[in-house]
């Protein structure tokens, strides 16, 4: 089990913490707002978004003696607080972005101490599968168990005026950037924008621009989501997409 920080990699394992428990909510609780209305039965319901997940870890410290325990648990508890990327033992060909908002509680003992952890987690999961990042080794999972393919992350460039596919291999919807060359239309399914200037256009972060400078005004359409499977996508302007496949 690992956790990737803007300074270096917690491999846990490597500082005596075995992991002993992992829970989380499979399915992440929704935004949910509801208003009664004079006349009528029942609420409406209005429901938009999914909250985070809470990913709770119980770890074994099993150093010999008490103070390397002590040494090491500081060091991790320093990193905990960076947030990153979390990678899970069970399930490692995805990883969760997550931060440490609760205090982690700690049993100590002379024999070995406890470490219970309470990761807050973005509702989906990421694909951890791409070039430079993880290798098949690393993720230790049979082909026939992993069922996708090797770019199961993609970098995609210089999609031009033909159409073409685009895959999401995940579960639900992946937010896309997209990095424009020039004016022009693109398309995916039923979904499509037009710009008017080269830009960068981030469907997560719903923003638009090119540099530091704001380019909203340049951008008209949808922020394009990837949907589950193939998406045919159309354009006429060449750009760059980076995508990942999406898990919840």
């Amino acid at each position: 089990m690992k956790l990737i920080t803007n300074e270096t990699t917690i491999i846990f394992e490597d500082y005596g913490m075995i992991p002993f428990s992992e829970s989380y909510d499979q399915t992440p609780s929704r935004r949910v707002r509801k208003e009664s209305v004079i006349g009528r039965d029942s609420e409406i319901t209005f429901i938009d978004g999914l909250n985070n997940k809470q990913i709770t870890v119980g770890f074994y410290i099993t150093y010999s003696s008490l103070q390397e325990r002590r040494i090491n648990i500081r060091e991790v508890t320093k990193q905990l607080l960076n947030g990153g990327k979390l990678y899970l033992n069970f399930e490692n060909d995805i990883y969760w972005n997550v931060n440490v908002l609760s205090s982690s509680f700690i049993s100590i003992d002379y024999a070995a101490d406890e470490l219970t952890v309470s990761f807050d987690a973005k509702s989906n999961a990421l694909s951890a599968i791409e070039n430079g990042d993880i290798t098949w080794d690393e993720l230790d999972i049979s082909w026939d168990l992993l069922d996708m393919y090797w770019n199961g992350s993609d970098i995609k460039t210089d999609y031009t005026l033909s159409d073409t596919v685009i895959i999401n291999r995940g579960n639900t919807p992946s937010k896309p950037v997209f990095v424009i060359s020039g004016a022009g239309t693109v398309t995916i399914g039923t979904e499509s924008f037009t710009v008017t200037e080269a830009c960068t256009i981030d469907t997560e972060k719903m923003i638009v621009y090119s540099g530091s400078t704001n380019k909203t005004g340049s951008f008209t359409g949808d922020y394009i989501n990837i949907q589950v499977g193939t998406n045919t996508l159309s354009t006429d302007v060449s750009f760059e997409i980076l995508y990942k496949d999406w898990w919840i």
